[in-house]
């Protein structure tokens, strides 16, 4: 039996399972559009809404279309697909989506202005304020749009800079709307024969096919960057959204009633069009010729990635992965880590970092980061590191399923061996064995683990870490028995201290963020004393203490009340639930000042020297000033 028919024969539901639901979401959208739409039918016809048929007209399509991206989604969500794979699919077919709804609030945004464009004049007549001109009030509902898709797009990419990308991002959209226009209404503006109005509709459309096979080259190429991961990747998606976007434009002008008719077709100027570069570029006329050469390795890199991706290797499981791969530098020792979320989190082994708190990361690139120990797990040996500091889009290693290796199965071991500088040390091998040892589960393996790769990671053909580096028997007579930490042994380990360090830094927030508002009502209560030639107070931490404590007793009963116990005098402000318009420092000073009840008095009161504010708001808002 064929080895491809005996894989096919295991693996038939992992390719059926994705098309079946493919299929049904296609399926279901073209249902539940028929459905909606006719009861959206008669209820727009029933209140007699104008815009009914634009509505209905523009959003047709596009309802289909997000089914079928969603039911993509989902199948590919579901297939075997590489998980980064999967990643950049799905930034994919959101950005799909982004550009189908941009495009679809444009026509009907275009529609309604034109609709109701002689009701907008009139309003604006009323006012007797300035008519704005027709075409600026298009182009400007257009680049709000485009601006606000190009922002998503951004943010769906992780891009950081959205500045110049929003500026290129508008010059386009106004530019070709610009010509689009030019191009269909100049015939009908300028005094001309109908002979001469036909042979300017085909000028124009020459021109507008030719920017379609030139942008349609310039998305290949982009996309080609993308899909390849090239460094400027970000810079790449964006350019290629754009493109994609102007390819789309000229596209629905193309086959716009007043095009669509008109001589020549897109086939008659496509193909002569190509054959004439071809033959030029490979007659080695330039600039033709060098961008041949360049279109053929792209292909050529291209045609690697995707089959190097189908298939899993070592140079493409290195590639992915090795840029999660940080060496971990400690006072008396180091090792390697690898990064498991792209805030800074990195897993390593436990006697790698030893009793440090403090431990110092060196990525790939060379960067240094300083970092802090924030769980271990002695039993498992395995630890849990955070880079301190701000960091952005760290490259991070995706963990696989360990359950799902087999003996046999090549495997690859990424660390700093040694702690030598440069490069990480790469060893192949394969899953020799699984070892259970005070229960903890091991993937045996003869790939080299040498002093240092300990805490790196073990990793399958598709990049995924099934393993962290721990041990090797080293004797005599054994040869090739390294051992790694089963990663589904780490994994609940990894959720929960990450889980439990973001809970602490949210507390530890939440605490500076309460002290400063704190010391924000206690400044405004001085800024009252001062205006009125009070002298001011100074902040007691011992007061702090009491006001705090009495903020969280009320918080606790539910009701204000007075503590009238030692030498403090105090003014207490609560609040519901729902009255968060208080929860100012601003707001809770103006509510002491204009009470009746005295805490006007405590305020202002010149006797007192020192004061403090405690703030409880877990459950409403409560705040107590103390002083003395």
């Amino acid at each position: 039996m064929p080895e491809w028919f005996g894989w096919l024969n295991t693996n038939w539901f992992a390719i059926v399972g994705p098309v079946l639901i493919f299929a049904a979401f296609w399926v279901g959208g073209l249902w539940l559009r028929r459905i909606y739409y006719d009861a959206f039918r008669r209820w727009a016809r029933r209140i007699e809404w104008k815009g009914r048929w634009l509505v209905i007209e523009s959003t047709h399509g596009p309802f289909l279309q997000w089914a079928i991206l969603l039911g993509f989604h989902i199948a590919i969500q579901t297939s075997r697909v590489p998980p980064d794979s999967t990643v950049v699919i799905a930034k994919l077919t959101t950005s799909l989506f982004i550009f189908s709804l941009i495009w679809m609030l444009m026509r009907i945004g275009e529609g309604m202005l034109r609709l109701y464009l002689p009701h907008i004049r009139r309003y604006i007549a009323r006012t007797r304020a300035p008519q704005p001109p027709a075409p600026l009030m298009f182009h400007g509902m257009r680049v709000f749009l485009v601006a606000l898709g190009v922002l998503a797009l951004l943010n769906v990419w992780d891009a950081p800079d959205a500045s110049g990308v929003l500026i290129l991002a508008a010059i386009v959209v106004v530019l070709a709307f610009v010509i689009r226009d030019a191009l269909i209404s100049m015939p009908g503006r300028i005094r001309m024969s109908h002979a001469s109005r036909n042979r300017s509709l085909r000028i124009g459309k020459f021109v507008l096919i030719l920017l379609a096979i030139a942008s349609f080259v310039e998305l290949t190429r982009r996309g080609y960057l993308v899909f390849a991961r090239d460094e400027s990747a970000n810079l790449d998606v964006m350019v290629l959204l754009l493109v994609s976007g102007l390819l789309i434009l000229l596209a629905s002008t193309l086959r716009s009633r007043r095009f669509r008719r008109i001589k020549p077709s897109f086939k008659a100027v496509a193909i002569p069009v190509v054959a004439v570069a071809l033959v030029i570029a490979f007659a080695g006329i330039e600039p033709l010729a060098s961008y041949k050469d360049t279109t053929v390795s792209v292909l050529g890199q291209g045609w690697h990635f995707v089959t190097s991706t189908t298939r899993g290797n070592v140079e493409t499981a290195v590639a992915r992965a090795e840029p999660g791969v940080v060496r971990v530098e400690t006072e008396r020792s180091g090792g390697s880590g690898m990064i498991v979320d792209k805030s800074g989190y990195i897993l390593t082994c436990n006697h790698v970092v030893g009793d440090s708190r403090a431990v110092t990361i060196v990525l790939m690139s060379g960067e240094q980061y300083g970092g802090s120990v924030i769980g271990r797990d002695a039993a498992t040996d395995i630890a849990i590191i955070r880079i301190t500091g701000t960091t952005y889009g760290l490259p991070v290693i995706i963990l696989g399923d360990s359950d799902k290796v087999r003996p046999g199965e090549d495997v690859v071991a990424i660390g700093y061996s040694l702690g030598l500088e440069g490069s990480a040390t790469i060893s192949r091998g394969v899953v020799s064995a699984f070892r259970t040892s005070g229960g903890v589960d091991y993937v045996q393996t003869d790939a080299a683990i040498n002093p240092g790769n300990s805490g790196g990671p073990l990793i399958n053909l598709r990049g995924e870490a099934i393993g962290i580096a721990n041990f090797k028997l080293v004797h005599e007579t054994v040869e090739g028995m390294g051992f790694a930490i089963a990663i589904n042994e780490a994994k609940p380990f990894v959720v929960g201290a990450i889980a439990e360090d973001r809970a602490q830094q949210e507390a530890e927030l939440e605490k500076q963020n309460l002290l400063a508002l704190e010391r924000e009502i206690l400044r405004l209560v001085n800024v009252e004393r001062e205006q009125r030639g009070i002298p001011p107070v100074a902040w007691n931490q011992g007061l702090h203490s009491g006001a705090r404590t009495h903020s969280q007793n009320m918080q606790a009963r539910g009701y204000l009340y007075h503590d009238t116990g030692g030498m403090f005098a105090e003014c207490c402000y609560g609040a519901s639930h729902v009255s968060s318009i208080h929860a100012t420092a601003h707001a809770t000073v103006q509510a002491w000042m204009s009470s009746t009840t005295g805490h006007r008095e405590i305020l202002l009161d010149p006797r007192y020297s020192a004061a403090a504010v405690g703030v409880a708001r877990d459950q409403g808002f409560w705040a107590t000033y103390r002083c003395y």
